[in-house]
């Protein structure tokens, strides 16, 4: 959302019938804090379910100072996979192609909220799991839980269909 903001443009917010020029920033706030909550939800909720809260004496916002005593170097290379293969495809997707110039902001501040929909059932999923002490069966259900979803949800056909109803919508 940044890179599509710092390109100078603002959106229009449709809410029924009243219609808004809303800056980049008031996406990227509301993102932050909007997502954030959900984040924050979600860790707390697993937390106490997995027993790492007492473990570690984590409370909401220890959290991010304690983090790395919680992962170890498997979870580095995890994440450094995911910074890499995300990484590439806003470069290629986004980037090369102009996309940040066309896309409306409040398309990309919704576009990962299937995401955070597929987070919220696969920590309350694997809570139950973890509950039950089935940790590995768990990590396998979060892993087959994304892989579905990643190969058979189009996100950038959603996307674009998104994109042409709002151009409908404001009669461009």
């Amino acid at each position: 959302m940044g890179i599509a903001t710092a390109y100078p443009k603002t959106d229009i917010w449709y809410n029924g019938n009243y219609q808004a020029r809303v800056s980049g920033i008031f996406f990227m706030l509301f993102f932050l804090v909007h997502y954030g909550m959900f984040v924050a939800i979600q860790m707390g909720l697993f937390f106490a379910v997995s027993g790492l809260a007492d473990q570690f004496n984590i409370g909401f916002f220890s959290f991010f100072f304690k983090w790395p005593q919680l992962i170890g170097s498997d979870a580095y290379i995890m994440i450094g996979a995911f910074v890499l293969s995300y990484g590439y495809k806003t470069v290629s997707e986004f980037l090369l192609t102009g996309q940040y110039r066309r896309v409306p902001l409040g398309i990309l501040m919704f576009q990962p909220y299937m995401r955070i929909f597929v987070q919220q059932v696969t920590v309350i999923l694997g809570s139950m799991f973890l509950a039950f002490g089935a940790g590995k069966i768990f990590i396998l259900v979060f892993a087959l839980v994304k892989i579905v979803f990643e190969v058979y949800v189009n996100y950038e056909g959603l996307m674009n269909k998104a994109i042409v109803q709002l151009k409908r919508q404001s009669g461009k």
